[in-house]
């Protein structure tokens, strides 16, 4: 007698080492197995701070997430690198800095216990190519950004690190065909058009002296 096994992904903390997925639905489990979702599912623990900046913001829901994001970035720092797997939240405030993928994580947490429905979007950058349906691999995916339905049911798409980002306004390098939404309740994963329901602008400030003739 013999006992087989079928090896999807070798887990590694802070990072998936390989993938052998053969199927896209092989990718998703082994998100669902890693640090993405255990980060963007953990407990934010003490969400008053996050509570109140929302309730500053208004009745608007675009204006809270705003808020509930500038709040996280004032305590915490983009370091300026961009990673898949995110980092514990405990490590990131100790830090005082973190990971476009670490900050997407917390702000994945404090959105859903705050009556958000917030679940993360894998992407591979445009400078890195297109995702090839013949290649399939966990490796194929660089970071990831935020779909986020408010209470009202809009949708709306952020990425919490990029200075120059906001809500429906992605970096161009993030503007790709296909982006992996991965619900956290555990249902199916899709594809989502990123270059679609997102634009990238960039906005330019320009002071300047007008001198009457």
């Amino acid at each position: 007698s013999s006992i087989s096994y079928d090896i999807k992904a070798i887990v590694i903390p802070g990072q998936v080492n390989r993938s052998f997925a053969t199927s896209w639905v092989d990718v998703d489990s082994a998100v669902r197995e890693s640090d993405i979702f255990k980060e963007c599912k953990a407990n934010p623990g003490n969400v008053e701070k996050y509570r109140l900046a929302m309730e500053n913001a208004g009745e608007d829901e675009k204006s809270q997430i705003s808020a509930i994001r500038c709040a996280l970035t004032d305590e915490i720092q983009w370091d300026e690198t961009r990673r898949l797997i995110p980092v514990a939240a405990s490590k990131a405030r100790k830090e005082g800095k973190a990971s476009g993928a670490t900050l997407n994580a917390m702000l994945c947490s404090i959105l859903n216990s705050l009556g958000f429905k917030a679940n993360p979007v894998l992407y591979k950058s445009r400078s890195n190519g297109i995702i090839a349906d013949f290649y399939v691999s966990l490796s194929t995916f660089d970071g990831f950004i935020l779909q986020i339905v408010t209470p009202q049911g809009k949708t709306h798409y952020l990425d919490a690190a990029s200075p120059e980002g906001w809500i429906d306004i992605l970096p161009v390098n993030m503007l790709v065909e296909k982006g992996r939404l991965l619900p956290l309740d555990g249902s199916a994963g899709s594809w989502v058009d990123l270059r679609e329901l997102t634009r990238s602008s960039k906005t330019i400030m320009v002071k300047e002296n007008i001198i009457k003739d």
